[in-house]
C-alpha cells in the first residue's frame, strides 16, 4: 500500500505512460519499397549460365534475384514495376549489375 501513496500520477507521468503503449506500434510499421520501374522480362537462357533477367528502358540489363523474383512467374517479354538494389555478387550470364528485387508487379493485367 505505501507504493500506490507515494506513486503521484502527474502529466508528465501520464503521458509517458501514454507514450509507451503507442509508440512501439509505431515500430513495426514497414516502409514498402515502390514499384516505379518499367523493365521488361527477357529469357536469356540460351546464354551461358543466364536465366531471365530484366531490360530497362535504356537496353540496359539487370540480373535478378531474391525469393520475391523468384516467386514471380516472369513470361518472356512481359513488362513490369519493379524496385531493386544492387547487390555484389559473382554472376556467370555478365549481362548487366546483379540485383535483388524488392518489389515487382505487372505492368498490365492480362484478360483471356
Amino acid at each position: 500500500m505505501r507504493f500506490f501513496n507515494t506513486l503521484r500520477l502527474t502529466p508528465g507521468v501520464l503521458v509517458a505512460a501514454g507514450a509507451m503503449l503507442v509508440l512501439p506500434g509505431c515500430a513495426h510499421d514497414t516502409v514498402t519499397p515502390e514499384c516505379t520501374t518499367l523493365a521488361t522480362a527477357r529469357d536469356l537462357t540460351g546464354l551461358d549460365g543466364c536465366r531471365m533477367v530484366l531490360e530497362l528502358a535504356d537496353g540496359s540489363r539487370l540480373e535478378p534475384s531474391g525469393e520475391i523474383w523468384q516467386n514471380f512467374p516472369a513470361k518472356d517479354g512481359e513488362q513490369v514495376f519493379v524496385s531493386y538494389e544492387t547487390e555484389s555478387r559473382v554472376s556467370i550470364c555478365m549481362v548487366g549489375p546483379s540485383v535483388r528485387v524488392t518489389c515487382i508487379r505487372a505492368a498490365a493485367a492480362t484478360t483471356n
